[in-house]
């Protein structure tokens, strides 16, 4: 998606940018699809984020845990 009002599309011209912007974002696509890159689905970045929250609470909680040894409590 590209947003409204950014300056590389009104620079040179709205029409003219985006001739050149749209194939060449279908063609890095095509080739990111080709040469085996994973793609982000739903599913995928459900996974990835429920990791990530498990590896911080995980970091949160030593972190808890050695304060914890260095006040004495």
């Amino acid at each position: 998606m590209i947003p409204k009002n950014q300056t590389d599309l009104t620079d040179q011209g709205t029409f003219f940018s985006l001739v050149v912007i749209y194939p060449d974002e279908f063609a890095a696509a095509q080739r990111d699809a080709d040469s085996g890159v994973r793609q982000i689905t739903f599913e995928s970045f459900g996974a990835d984020l429920l990791t990530n929250l498990g590896s911080f609470v995980t970091w949160v909680m030593e972190l808890f845990a050695q304060l914890r040894v260095t006040i004495g409590v």
